[in-house]
């Protein structure tokens, strides 16, 4: 299904970065319904820098919940940054690696 391999690249270097060193990247799987959306946005405003691989398809409602508490979303696919043109500059709001 379209981008889980990647998502799964980004997961193993993450714990195997944290290993090394506690504060370089925390991975955290939050489930949106229940408290979780309110866990979610609390660890977006904790962080500098948010990553929002694609999931199935490239838009993710995660890249707006970042951009709503300061974090900058780090996308994967350049057609992430053309998402909802009326509603935010993705060129020069986010990153793209």
């Amino acid at each position: 299904h379209g981008f889980v391999a990647w998502r799964k690249a980004l997961r193993n270097e993450c714990r195997a970065l944290q290993r090394a060193n506690a504060s370089a990247c925390e991975w955290v799987w939050v489930s949106m319904s229940g408290n979780g959306a309110e866990q979610a946005l609390l660890k977006y405003a904790e962080a500098d820098f948010c990553l929002q691989p694609p999931g199935d398809t490239l838009p993710r409602p995660g890249i707006m919940d970042a951009i709503s508490v300061g974090c900058v979303p780090v996308l994967f696919h350049p057609l992430q940054q053309q998402l909802w043109p009326r509603h935010w500059h993705g060129a020069e709001a986010s990153v793209l690696v």
